[in-house]
């Protein structure tokens, strides 16, 4: 058994292993957010995914006025924290592969196109009714002159 001094050298040096590789992780969630940001997709993203302690949930949203990643362990919306500002194992948990061969972090980009098409399908319906009404108005301006 190594003395008290060895183990705390021990500790010491693991600390500094597991800082380098935390700070790394970090580093590539403020990548992904940078990306998604620099991409625009102008609405929320939202995945959920399962681990050994439950569901999880990865929003990219609107944050303080700024579109970030945000983790959640509830769907309680003011429940949200920002990924990087979570724990360092929550942050690690986002970059291990699920069952269907992705990681969290990665179905959440993948999720940005589906998500948007919902959007455009819903603003499709409502400029349907909004030309709608735009043609109503011009023709009540046009009989008023």
């Amino acid at each position: 058994m190594p003395s008290l001094e060895q183990t705390f050298t021990l500790i010491r040096e693991r600390r500094g292993e597991l800082d380098k590789l935390d700070s790394e992780l970090s580093d590539i969630i403020r990548q992904v957010e940078e990306t998604l940001r620099a991409l625009q997709p102008g609405v929320r993203i939202e995945m959920d995914y399962e681990t050994a302690n439950g569901t999880r949930w990865l929003i990219f949203q609107k944050h303080n006025s700024n579109w970030q990643i945000m983790w959640s362990n509830t769907e309680e919306e003011h429940k949200h924290t920002p990924l990087l500002s979570a724990s360092r194992g929550t942050r690690a948990e986002v970059f291990e592969v699920g069952p269907d061969g992705m990681m969290p972090i990665e179905a959440l980009i993948h999720e940005a196109p589906r998500a948007m098409d919902e959007i455009i399908g819903e603003r499709d319906a409502l400029i349907q009714r909004a030309r709608a009404l735009s043609d109503a108005l011009t023709r009540a301006n046009a009989s008023a002159a």
